[in-house]
């Protein structure tokens, strides 16, 4: 809730240091309630967490704050080793590969914009890219959409991720969500910017030759999540 947060311009020098953007930053109420300057510690990724979980939110405009979740997920990335091939916890498992965007796709979208990209692996796992930072309601999307099957297989009732992840795009709730101005799941039988009638939809027929970002962003951004808690 937007109430659960202030706004708060930290030290120009502090953002500068990072090359992070001079803008006012969401942060919990809770936090500045126990803020102690000389022993609270306060990393990046509790900068980035917090985006992610107030961006989420259908007032918030996330393009407003999207240089700073790029630059963060950057900085964050510095302590990967290579481009992981895949992301995974407890519950949930993605794979980090380019996604055809002229195959048969499920979009995460916002707002008229492509944020991440699903695809169907041969095994019915998912294949996962990002064109744009994530929000705290895509991250769960993604991890959501990735659960890790039951032992015949299954995913919730479902033969596979891939089937799952059809069923959850189809959902009502994706309108809605849509209406509402948050991220949703979009599906694309012909590939992104083609109808379901084979008609071409220009405002997402521009996303065909989108570069996706490197996967050591998109594992530090969902990795972050996890981290916090943010995933259960």
């Amino acid at each position: 809730m937007a109430e659960d947060f202030v706004m708060v311009r930290w030290h120009g020098d502090a953002m500068a240091r990072d090359g992070l953007p001079d803008i006012e930053y969401p942060v919990p109420l809770a936090f500045i309630e126990g803020f102690d300057p000389r022993a609270t510690r306060l990393g990046l990724d509790d900068l980035l967490y917090w985006l992610q979980c107030y961006t989420e939110q259908a007032a918030v405009d996330p393009i407003a704050f999207a240089p700073a979740m790029q630059r963060l997920a950057e900085l964050l990335a510095l302590g990967i080793n290579g481009e992981p091939d895949a992301i995974e916890g407890d519950r949930w498992y993605v794979r980090l590969e380019p996604v055809d965007l002229g195959a048969e796709i499920v979009t995460v979208q916002r707002q008229h914009r492509l944020v991440a990209a699903i695809a169907g692996a041969e095994d019915g796992r998912l294949v996962v890219s990002a064109f744009q930072p994530l929000d705290a309601r895509a991250i769960r999307m993604l991890t959501g959409c990735g659960v890790k099957p039951a032992p015949d297989g299954t995913v919730c009732l479902r033969p596979n991720n891939w089937e799952y992840t059809l069923d959850a795009s189809a959902g009502m709730g994706q309108v809605y969500a849509a209406d509402r101005g948050e991220t949703y799941l979009s599906y694309w039988e012909f590939g992104i910017g083609v109808s379901a009638d084979g008609a071409s939809v220009p405002d997402w027929r521009r996303y065909r030759d989108a570069v996706p970002w490197p996967a050591s962003l998109l594992a530090a951004q969902i990795a972050v999540h996890a981290a916090h808690g943010g995933l259960g």
